[in-house]
């Protein structure tokens, strides 16, 4: 399942590419998306998500970031969904222009708390046995 997101985007750059877009992989510069594309005077700013199994069972989550960037960028701003991911190619589940506006009132926020490992070690040891 780890290896989802990198199918998902090496199937989304070449249906871009493919389509005359010019692609450039941006997800590690923390913009809110994954690909930027252009042609012509037209861009579009592309969030990836990979689904190792059925995207229509278990949906994506979005992070804050990305949202944000969304909300900015509007019809700019595109969400490829590429599930099936596990035969190794992915297939289109949908390519979404304006997610905001696609979804709207549907998009439920929850809030994730991470405790590192090392804090539950820390407190394990320190614990009073029960």
């Amino acid at each position: 399942e780890k290896d989802s997101e990198a199918i998902a985007m090496r199937r989304t750059r070449d249906l871009l590419s493919a389509d005359g877009w010019a692609v450039g992989d941006v997800h590690a510069e923390g913009r809110g998306y994954d690909l930027y594309a252009t042609r012509g005077q037209v861009q579009r700013c592309v969030e990836v998500k990979g689904v190792w199994t059925s995207a229509s069972a278990t949906g994506v989550k979005l992070t804050g970031n990305e949202i944000l960037t969304a909300t900015q960028q509007r019809t700019d701003y595109w969400l490829y969904v590429i599930d099936q991911c596990s035969n190794g190619v992915g297939e289109v589940f949908g390519a979404y222009r304006d997610p905001i506006a696609a979804f709207g009132g549907l998009i439920k926020q929850e809030a994730i708390f991470k405790l590192p490992g090392s804090a539950l070690k820390a407190a394990r040891e320190k614990a009073v046995p029960a």
